[in-house]
C-alpha cells in the first residue's frame, strides 16, 4: 500500500519501502523515519531503487515523518516527505479470568488462572494477580512479575465473606490490561462474628423523664422572668 500523510498503519513488525521508478536511473536510496515524540530516527540505505526498514526498531508506537530520498546516475537528488503517520508495531497485550469467575466457594489452596494473549509474535508477558474483598472497590497485591498464567492462592487466613473479585493485570513492558472476575465469590475460614448491642429501656425512659423535668423547669423560669418584666 501507498503511504499518505496522516494515515494509520497498525501490525506487527511494520516494514516500509521506499521505491523509485523508472528502473536504471538511481544510483542509491534512502530511507528515514523520524518520530520525535519518542524521541527516534531510523533509517536504511541501498544501491538499488529500493530501501526498506523494520519500523519495530522505534521501540513505542508514534507518529512519524517519513523521507524517501534518492541519488540519481545524472547527479539529481530527489526527496519526498510523508508527514504525520502513525506507526502502531506495538499492541495492547489482553488477558482473561478463567477462575475464580463468579459464585465460588473457596476454602483451603485454589489457583487463579486466566489466559494472556499479545497480537505481537516476540512479547514477554508478565502478569499481576490483586485481590479484593469489597466487590471490586478496592485491590490488594497478592502477586507480580509472574510469566506463567496461574497463581496459588491459601485462603487460610482471610475472611470468610462473598465479596472477593480476583484483578489479573498483563503487561508487555509498554502497555498494560486487566480483566476481573465477571461476579463475587466467596472465599476464607476466618468467620465473621456479628455483635449485638442492647441498650437498658428503662434507663432510655428514666433519662427521657429527667430531660423533661429540667426543660420544665426552664420553662417555668423564662416564663416567670417575662412576668416580672411586664407585670
Amino acid at each position: 500500500m501507498t503511504v499518505h500523510s496522516g494515515d494509520t498503519i497498525s501490525g506487527d513488525h511494520i516494514i516500509l519501502n521506499a521505491t523509485w521508478t523508472p528502473l536504471g536511473l538511481v544510483v542509491k536510496t534512502r530511507i528515514v523515519v523520524n518520530a520525535t515524540a519518542i524521541p527516534k530516527a531510523i533509517s536504511n540505505e541501498s544501491s538499488s531503487t529500493t530501501a526498506s526498514v523494520d519500523t519495530r526498531q522505534l521501540g513505542n508506537n508514534a507518529s512519524c515523518v517519513i523521507i524517501a530520498s534518492a541519488w540519481l546516475y545524472n547527479g539529481t537528488f530527489v526527496e519526498e516527505t510523508v508527514t504525520n503517520v502513525f506507526i502502531g508495531n506495538f499492541l495492547v497485550p489482553h488477558v482473561r479470568v478463567i477462575s475464580p469467575n463468579g459464585g465460588e466457594h473457596w476454602t483451603g489452596a485454589h489457583n487463579i488462572t486466566w489466559f494472556g494473549w499479545d497480537n505481537n509474535s516476540e512479547e514477554e508477558l508478565t502478569y499481576e494477580v490483586r485481590l479484593s474483598s469489597d466487590s471490586g472497590l478496592t485491590f490488594q497485591l497478592l502477586s507480580k512479575g509472574l510469566n506463567k498464567t496461574w497463581f496459588t492462592w491459601y485462603t487460610q487466613g482471610f475472611l470468610n465473606i462473598s465479596t472477593y473479585v480476583v484483578e489479573i493485570r498483563v503487561s508487555d513492558g509498554i502497555y498494560m490490561n486487566r480483566d476481573t472476575s465477571d461476579a463475587p465469590f466467596t472465599a476464607g475460614d476466618v468467620l465473621v462474628t456479628r455483635t449485638t448491642t442492647t441498650t437498658d429501656q428503662g434507663f432510655i425512659i428514666g433519662l427521657f423523664i429527667s430531660a423533661a423535668i429540667i426543660s420544665s423547669a426552664v420553662m417555668s423560669l423564662v416564663v416567670y422572668y417575662a412576668a416580672k418584666r411586664w407585670y
